[in-house]
């Protein structure tokens, strides 16, 4: 089954601020993870598997342009029991990319997922994944992104328009 999000990445410094206004508009929070994700070689999209504490562990493939403003992303997820043994295997067919590894806060605002994210080597940054379950959620989906950019102080040229994935390839290189 696939699914879609209207998504957005952007370097960012969690504040106090940010806190008493998380808090003003009543979001939801879900928890703190820690994840390693490991992206494999694709030709096209992106294919990771996401190892995570808590909670269950799952392979993610997603497409979405590298741009800036909010942006469509297409998705499939699937859990996964032996994530030791998927990595081992998925390596051996296709071989690692990079590895990635963030401690994430999860929060929930309306349908927009609102991640604080610590990713090892890049810093910390802010994610929206505003969740669309039909095509009609697209507008509303994009206002609600737009919305939360703007009440949070995230900045246009904060922005990023690539995957941690690629972030770290960038400075590997």
């Amino acid at each position: 089954m696939s699914f879609l999000n209207i998504e957005i990445k952007a370097k960012f410094l969690k504040t106090s601020e940010v806190d008493n206004y998380i808090h003003s508009l009543n979001f939801t929070f879900e928890g703190n993870y820690k994840q390693t994700d490991t992206y494999f070689n694709v030709n096209f999209g992106r294919l990771k598997l996401r190892q995570q504490s808590p909670g269950s562990d799952c392979l993610i493939f997603y497409d979405r342009e590298n741009k800036i403003l909010p942006k469509e992303s297409k998705y499939q997820i699937v859990n996964i029991g032996d994530a030791g043994s998927a990595v081992q295997l998925l390596s051996a067919a296709m071989g690692v990319l990079v590895i990635v590894k963030k401690k994430r806060e999860f929060w929930r605002w309306k349908n927009v997922r609102v991640f604080f994210d610590q990713v090892e080597n890049l810093g910390s940054f802010i994610e929206f994944e505003a969740v669309c379950k039909s095509e009609e959620d697209i507008i509303p989906s994009r206002e609600n992104v737009n919305y939360l950019m703007t009440a949070l102080n995230v900045k246009e040229e904060d922005l990023v328009a690539t995957s941690y994935s690629d972030l770290i390839m960038s400075i590997k290189t």
